[in-house]
């Protein structure tokens, strides 16, 4: 009904949503026969085939097969998704099987990527996060399950470039099964399609979201990274933990730079070089939005990015330019307003020989892997200098 109807289906909305949410997601599991199977057994129990097909409904009443304006509130929805994903007691308290978790948790996953079609303004940067996480879940069938579901979305243009994370994040991973090839494969072919649909002159009135590219995933990704609690410190492991942690981030500018993914087109590999170099030049120019704490890490890692671009040669194939623009979501970062956004850059030049280190560690590593309020960001390009503070001036959009 919600999908054809929108407005017959929002009178019942409420009264439908409190009848899932009580006795569906929180009733605990039943004495049923289908669900006293083998701890062996990798399908879902009843109980929790059918907390699944509660969440479907009330993903698919927000989702209308018509172009119409759902008025209800979506929160409380993704609010139940986000418990699932973080397995609290919407899932683990009422279900008792370790495989029905896992059932749950890839099917609030696929809710996120479903819903952010029509309402990716509305989930947070939180929820995101947990999502594009489940590509490490520790759940072999779930990482892969959701990895297929990824691909298929985004090769179908259903879901946003940012979600591309996913790929870099399970390559990373140090498990035995087959996801490292899948992950670039996945990749390499998204890479592709969208290099193919750029060069195709576009009949759609329809304005494309400008960090809907894959050379924005990386804004994304350093996001990611900056939060993770495995965040590598300054210890007596510390080259050895760097080097597998900063895996996606070179994982991710491997496959963007790899010019058989865009059909052996230079020209469009010294773009991507170009952009990269902005968006780490822009990324240190601001500061964490969640957590002013982790503004640090994020110039770790740009700055390690433009290292990375430097020591593979690719500074010197950049576009001619003299000015650009970076569009950097306002939830993730935002102007950096310690003494102007100018002293808090960290100068590369110290980090010489930490990113040297983490490059060393990472050269074995990296094997493996196979070779909106937006705020613009606007700056001048000098000649491989990815360090200058003067070259950075800041302009706020007030779409």
């Amino acid at each position: 009904m919600a999908q054809h109807s929108v407005s017959a289906f929002e009178s019942h909305a409420e009264e439908i949503t409190r009848y899932i949410v009580e006795n569906i997601f929180l009733v605990k599991e039943g004495v049923m026969l289908d669900d006293l199977v083998s701890s062996h057994d990798t399908s879902e129990g009843s109980t929790c085939k059918l907390k699944i097909f509660g969440l479907k409904a009330l993903v698919k009443s927000f989702l209308p097969h018509q172009c119409a304006d759902v008025t209800r509130q979506i929160d409380e929805v993704l609010g139940i998704i986000s418990q699932m994903l973080q397995r609290t007691k919407v899932s683990k308290g009422t279900l008792s099987r370790e495989t029905d978790l896992e059932h749950l948790r890839f099917a609030a996953a696929t809710s996120v990527l479903r819903l952010s079609q029509m309402w990716d303004p509305h989930i947070s940067p939180h929820i995101y996060r947990l999502t594009v996480l489940t590509a490490k879940d520790h759940s072999s069938m779930v990482r892969q399950l959701f990895l297929e579901k990824t691909f298929k979305l985004l090769k179908n243009n259903v879901i946003h470039c940012k979600y591309l994370c996913a790929f870099a994040l399970a390559a990373s991973d140090s498990s035995g099964d087959l996801q490292n090839d899948d992950s670039l494969n996945y990749m390499s072919e998204i890479i592709r399609i969208h290099h193919r649909q750029a060069k195709v002159p576009r009949t759609s009135a329809v304005k494309r979201d400008a960090a809907d590219d894959p050379v924005c995933t990386v804004i994304f990704l350093i996001h990611i990274l900056a939060h993770d609690t495995e965040f590598p410190s300054q210890d007596s492991e510390y080259e050895e933990k760097s080097g597998s942690f900063f895996s996606p981030l070179v994982f991710t500018l491997q496959a963007l730079l790899n010019p058989c993914y865009v059909d052996g087109d230079m020209n469009r590999i010294c773009t991507v070089v170009s952009k990269l170099y902005n968006i780490f030049k822009a990324i240190k120019r601001t500061e964490d939005a969640l957590d002013v704490q982790k503004t640090s890490r994020l110039h770790v890692l740009a700055n390690f990015g433009a290292k990375y671009l430097v020591e593979t040669k690719m500074s010197g194939t950049m576009v001619p330019q003299t000015t650009t623009s970076v569009l950097l979501p306002s939830l993730l970062y935002r102007k950096n307003c310690a003494k102007g956004g100018r002293e808090s850059v960290e100068d590369p030049s110290a980090l010489d020989g930490q990113l040297h280190k983490r490059s060393k560690s990472l050269n074995a590593h990296k094997r493996k892997l196979h070779e909106t309020e937006e705020q613009i960001i606007s700056g001048e390009r000098e000649n491989q200098d990815f360090a200058s503070p003067e070259s950075v001036t800041f302009h706020i959009d007030s779409r």
